[in-house]
């Protein structure tokens, strides 16, 4: 059996002059960009910006779930914050609910050392959850995105 492993790098624009804080970044992909993978990006390039793959806030904090269940799922995604070991990590949501995503927030940036926290606004794909409520479509919807990012 033969397997396959995409590896995007994303280089940030240099500009009319270089600087020495840019950084790769290890763009998020869907069902690749795991701790795994992640943890092989740190080796190849320790100073690398790993992203999460995009994690829908209805998979990992679900409206009838508690906050437990939202640190059970982040713990399934990058390991229980007692062992958590990974640096430069942007945790990248998808969501259209600003309460619920500022709980999920606040909860994630108490738990674990994230660069920064990213709300996917430009994802197209339907299977990667842009469909009718979030991703790109939040580009129709600019005051529920100032919301989301209050």
């Amino acid at each position: 059996m033969q397997h396959n492993i995409i590896v995007v790098l994303a280089c940030l624009s240099l500009g009319p002059a270089a600087r020495d804080d840019l950084r790769f970044h290890c763009a998020p992909m869907q069902c690749y960009t795991n701790q795994p993978l992640r943890k092989l990006f740190h080796f190849l390039s320790p100073s690398s910006i790993k992203w999460t793959e995009m994690e829908k806030l209805d998979d990992i904090f679900p409206k009838s779930k508690s906050v437990d269940y939202l640190q059970t799922s982040l713990d399934k995604r990058l390991g229980p914050p007692q062992s958590y070991d990974e640096t430069n990590l942007v945790l990248q949501l998808g969501s259209n609910d600003p309460d619920r995503l500022k709980v999920c927030v606040e909860h994630a940036v108490q738990s674990y050392s994230f660069r920064e926290i990213n709300l996917n606004c430009g994802c197209p794909a339907i299977e990667s959850g842009g469909a009718s409520t979030y991703g790109a479509s939040l580009m129709k919807q600019p005051q529920l995105t100032g919301l989301l990012v209050d």
